[in-house]
């Protein structure tokens, strides 16, 4: 009776494991990610960021519907790698320390079940810049871990390394993740490398997307269940980077050949980079700044604001001089109020007085009076 007793309870124990295996609320997870694909300067291959985590999950962890999920953390490794970009071959070029989340237990939901990662990649010159962060949720408040470093390509290290671990004691510290944004080494050509999105913050491929067609170069489980057709233009397109990228080039590139016409003509750098600017204005690459106009009119207006030479000795209204001193030229207008001076009235009336939504005043200054107009941009 006994030894079929114990036989019934090991089978219930074994049915409620798989129960709980089934539903989810007990699970064991490996997955991989990929994360801030670039290209080499050559095009010939695509640098990534793989992590590879396992973790031991408890309880639903659906938010807004269950309480979250206990994440016992078995491994967590990153590393930085290079992909192939005729073929996919993979190369490691260097494996990171463990990250502070491998060993750790802590609650979370899915969607980043093993935790929010920060990953970047940027070229600054011949030199590739990586920044990895994790950040591990906890209460009160959550903890984020960041590694940083640079090499070159072929990967050499600072520290003259080759593919081997990073020693704990200088990688990973307990700070904010700074770097992200677009990267013009996104694009290669008429090839865009991206990251396709996969399951817990973790991108499942890295792919190479021209016009109607896509490469993929590596892919995991999660993507070949997640895209069971293959992964598509249609997949990609909403998540292309290229237009912003280009613009973003564009813009680079224009403003740099003003500077650099300006400082042919003779300009100092400050006045280059100045006039560069108002011209970017004018081409529609930047926001246009709020302007001010002065011309000449009669001194009946109420109010009026009288400005002395002093004051503007004093660099108390520099956009009112300047604009006095060219009728009907715009100028950009000073941002916030205008500096108040002890022994004078005028700044203070004034700023009230534009406070109240005026776009227009009239001041007396330079032996004459002048009406203003403030133009914002829409």
């Amino acid at each position: 009776m006994r030894r079929k007793a114990l036989w019934a309870l090991a089978i219930l124990l074994s049915l409620g494991a798989a129960a709980a295996w089934q539903t989810g609320l007990l699970g064991l997870r490996l997955e991989t990610g990929y994360y801030s694909p670039v290209f080499t300067a050559d095009g010939e291959s695509v640098i990534a960021v793989r992590r590879e985590v396992s973790a031991t999950i408890t309880g639903f962890g659906y938010e807004f519907f269950t309480p979250p999920a206990t994440v016992r953390v078995h491994r967590d490794r990153f590393a930085l790698v290079s992909l192939r970009a005729s073929d996919g071959r993979m190369t490691v070029l260097q494996r990171f320390a463990a990250s502070p989340l491998e060993g750790q237990k802590f609650e979370a939901y899915h969607g980043a079940i093993f935790g929010s990662p920060q990953v970047h990649l940027r070229w600054e010159g011949n030199r590739l810049q990586y920044e990895i962060g994790v950040t591990r949720y906890a209460t009160p408040s959550s903890r984020t871990f960041v590694l940083r470093g640079e090499g070159t390509i072929p990967w050499l290290p600072p520290s003259g390394g080759r593919g081997r671990d990073e020693p704990s004691s200088s990688a990973w510290k307990e700070t904010y993740a700074g770097m992200g944004g677009d990267e013009a080494q996104q694009l290669h050509g008429d090839a865009e490398a991206i990251a396709v999105p996969g399951e817990e913050a973790m991108p499942c491929a890295v792919a190479l997307l021209r016009r109607d067609t896509v490469q993929v170069l590596e892919q995991t489980g999660v993507c070949r269940r997640r895209y069971r057709a293959g992964i598509t233009a249609a997949d990609l397109a909403p998540i292309s980077r290229r237009a912003a990228i280009e613009r973003m080039e564009t813009i680079r590139r224009t403003s740099a050949d003003l500077v650099r016409q300006n400082r042919a003509a003779g300009l100092p750098e400050g006045e280059a980079i100045l006039k560069a600017d108002k011209e970017m204005e004018r081409l529609g690459y930047y926001p246009k700044s709020t302007t001010l106009v002065a011309q000449t009119t009669t001194c009946d207006a109420t109010p009026l604001f009288t400005i002395s030479d002093d004051e503007f000795r004093f660099g108390m209204f520099s956009d009112i001089e300047r604009a006095v001193a060219s009728p009907g030229e715009e100028v950009d207008k000073s941002m916030g109020d205008y500096v108040i001076h002890r022994d004078y009235r005028t700044s203070a009336a004034l700023n009230e007085y534009l406070k109240a939504g005026h776009t227009t005043f009239v001041v007396r200054a330079r032996g004459a009076c002048w009406r203003l107009t403030i133009s914002r941009p829409r």
